[in-house]
């Protein structure tokens, strides 16, 4: 029989680790704002799992950007990976201070507290649960505390090419507790309208690249997006298309000769960039006239980032419901919108959850902030999920 972690939990240990944590700038070196990246969380980090006797080692994924990997030996392979991002967003707007803890109400506020500090205080302490009560697992277990993954996902993906395998991963990011085995999948790209510049008071001598763009857009709106709605998936509710940036023309009295947009499209699983643009053909197709100076021109995507689903029958959605039963007295199996590491996982042949404290909808807020009980549940599910594996 198995260790039980129920009640194991510290709740001022937990409280103690996250505010150390938050208090430690690790914004994407991507992004306004960032001045030291992700190196001195990572280097909290290592010490943290040295402190407990894990054989630790870094990759420099880019130049003074390291990921850290822990390893906890349990019986022997294949292993368990609990996955979990160092960067966050920029803090510009912030109601609260963002980097100084504030608890309120039970909840920690501050950058990263919910995406994905929280996550990732909840993996350690798991850890730490684990050696408190002398619980060697059937299987290794490693924590892998990655850069990059609010902008390029580079820290990831440099793991997994370096040849890291395990046979199932947990990738922290906010769930309410819930265990999401399956998320959907994003496309970006640019679609170009170019016609003939020309003055506004003869417009009919030049052609109107926004005008162009105006009909795509309305196609969008009219044509695709109620039929996505057709095709709803069970765990992720139907595909999304938006138009989030449009740039055009120069100044008000001349005749636009270009137009742009920028396409954001969440995939269902079996979606891929080649189905998604067979579905925009019809709307270009009806701009496909002799029109003089028309010309329509999509670029290949700028992002790729396949949907993922995980089988309900795999072992690491299995021991992850059941740890949450046995933790919590219940468990819910979902499905999410947003994108993360897990999908990189899934591409290299591992099966993934996505599991943590927090709600999505508190990620990248101007008060962000997550529940200290729900962290300190995480840090106990986590600990049972890697003792029951």
């Amino acid at each position: 029989m198995s260790h039980e972690f129920r009640g194991t939990a510290h709740g001022e240990e937990v409280t103690d680790l996250l505010g150390k944590m938050i208090a430690i700038e690790s914004i994407n070196p991507h992004y306004p704002g960032a001045n030291q990246g992700e190196g001195a969380l990572g280097a909290f980090v290592l010490d943290y799992l040295q402190a407990m006797g894990l054989t630790c080692r870094t990759e420099e994924v880019l130049p003074g950007r390291q990921n850290i990997v822990g390893l906890l030996e349990g019986a022997g392979s294949p292993g368990l990976c609990l996955e979990g991002h160092l960067d966050t967003v920029p803090v510009e707007g912030m109601t609260c201070e963002p980097f100084m803890p504030v608890i309120r109400d039970g909840r920690m506020y501050g950058r990263g507290s919910c995406d994905a500090k929280g996550c990732l205080a909840a993996m350690l302490y798991a850890l730490k649960l684990l050696v408190r009560a002398d619980v060697t697992p059937a299987t290794n277990i490693y924590l892998a505390a990655v850069v990059d993954e609010e902008y390029r996902y580079r820290g990831v993906t440099h793991l997994l090419n370096a040849g890291f395998t395990v046979s199932g991963a947990v990738v922290g990011e906010p769930t309410q507790l819930k265990v999401v085995r399956a998320c959907k999948g994003v496309l970006r790209w640019k679609l170009h309208t170019r016609g003939r510049a020309g003055h506004s008071s003869r417009p009919e001598e030049g052609h109107n690249a926004i005008y162009d763009m105006a009909e795509i857009v309305q196609g969008i709106t009219q044509r695709l997006i109620p039929a996505y709605r057709q095709r709803a998936h069970p765990l992720l509710g139907p595909p999304t298309v938006n138009v989030g940036c449009i740039s055009g023309g120069t100044i008000v009295n001349v005749i636009p000769d270009a137009c742009v947009i920028e396409i954001d499209r969440r995939m269902l699983p079996g979606e891929t960039w080649k189905t998604v643009a067979a579905e925009f053909g019809p709307l270009l197709d009806a701009l496909a006239t002799d029109v003089p100076y028309r010309e329509v021109t999509v670029e290949e995507p700028y992002l790729i980032d396949e949907a993922m689903e995980t089988d309900a029958n795999q072992p690491v959605v299995v021991a992850a419901a059941g740890a949450c039963r046995k933790i919590l007295g219940t468990s819910e199996i979902q499905g999410v919108s947003f994108g993360c590491d897990a999908t990189k996982f899934h591409r290299a042949g591992i099966p993934s959850v996505i599991f943590g404290p927090g709600n999505i909808s508190q990620a990248h807020t101007v008060d962000e902030f997550v529940d200290l009980q729900e962290v300190a549940r995480a840090a106990e599910i986590l600990a049972q999920l890697c003792a029951d594996y």
